[in-house]
């Protein structure tokens, strides 16, 4: 369906004739589960946020959102420099801390060693993924746990003890500890959101093959893959479902307005039972026994629409057709109530209504 008849329908675009679901699946395949690198510094949103250093991210313009934690009884801290960033007013107490790093160094003891600075730094990742719920469904979405140990960790301090690759890097140890902990506790997906998903996924397949798509089997094996896994559907296959759903509403708005003035403005069917409207800039066909719903243009006899056995065969259409058809109905809507006027048609009333609804076919093709 081109793009304006969507634009006048929901303002929304047409998938090209390569579906962006294959497109979107095929860049997901590359990106999925491929890490980052988690620094300040880093040209990847989700690797700066997911640093304790957010603040001096968002003061090196690579974050708009500090992501502030609340962490314990938010105690106050002097002013200073704390690992990578320099604070340069005190913190006041029951105010939260500006980052995660701020956080962190407000609690540490210097005696602390190895496990007891990681489980530190994993108690206050937990409150910030927690507080901050956009991160945790953006880890799922690069792929989790896989992500987090593909992904490399840069601190700005001179301290490097966090630093390294994947599971190697004691942050990232910490971080996916915390991720970890946040996903069971959250469980992956209720009963109910389950179930909203699994329905969700059942009218896009069903949208998909009325809209003849080329990905049906893809969405099936996604079906089969959130039956097994319950893990989130990304953001592309959301995306992608929602632009079916809306073709199909507006294809489907389209195939009863044909049926309807057919309907109305025909009498008699054809030989093959069929029903046929000739106006002045289109051609209008329907067959309830075949299912057929067919839009001719008189000027060029393109098929601008052509539905067989419930599936579209042939879309061209556009935003023009679409309003010709709504124009049409209202017309004949129109008409209608002005024939029975004339005629004294009262559908609630059977006396002469025989008659009288001979007459009003006649005033409404007249």
């Amino acid at each position: 369906m081109k793009t304006e008849l969507v634009a006048a329908k929901q303002k929304n675009e047409q998938p090209d004739k390569e579906s962006s679901f294959i497109k979107t699946q095929r860049k997901s395949q590359l990106t999925q589960n491929v890490g980052t690198t988690i620094s300040a510094y880093s040209n990847d949103g989700l690797g700066a946020a997911q640093s304790t250093e957010t603040k001096l991210a968002s003061d090196n313009g690579n974050l708009q959102n500090n992501y502030p934690v609340s962490y314990q009884d938010n105690k106050e801290l002097p002013a200073g420099n704390y690992g990578g960033e320099n604070y340069p007013d005190v913190k006041p107490i029951g105010q939260p801390f500006v980052s995660a790093n701020q956080a962190y160094h407000a609690y540490k003891e210097p005696s602390e060693q190895a496990a007891q600075k990681i489980a530190r730094m994993t108690e206050v990742l937990k409150a910030k993924l927690e507080q901050h719920p956009r991160l945790v469904s953006a880890i799922a979405k690069r792929g989790g746990v896989e992500f987090l140990e593909n992904s490399t960790h840069i601190s700005s301090s001179q301290d490097k003890f966090w630093d390294g690759r994947g599971k190697e890097s004691k942050f990232i140890q910490a971080l996916s500890a915390a991720y970890t902990t946040i996903e069971k506790s959250q469980g992956k997906v209720s009963t109910q959101e389950a179930d909203s998903v699994a329905q969700s996924l059942q009218k896009w397949t069903e949208d998909a093959q009325f809209l003849n798509r080329n990905y049906v089997d893809t969405i099936n094996q996604i079906q089969n893959i959130y039956a097994n896994t319950k893990k989130p559907l990304t953001e592309n296959h959301l995306k992608t479902m929602d632009k079916d759903s809306k073709d199909a509403a507006v294809t489907k708005e389209v195939k009863n307005l044909v049926t309807r003035l057919t309907n109305t403005l025909v009498q008699d069917n054809r030989e093959d039972g069929s029903k046929l409207v000739q106006g002045k800039r289109y051609i209008l066909e329907s067959n309830q026994n075949t299912g057929l719903t067919r839009i001719t243009s008189t000027s060029t006899a393109d098929i601008l629409l052509s539905i067989e056995n419930n599936q579209v065969k042939a879309n061209n259409l556009n935003s023009d057709v679409y309003q010709s058809l709504k124009s049409a109905v209202q017309a004949v809507d129109e008409k209608i109530i002005a024939a029975q006027e004339i005629t004294g048609y009262n559908s609630s009333n059977p006396v002469n209504n025989v008659v009288n609804k001979n007459q009003v076919s006649k005033k409404i093709n007249e």
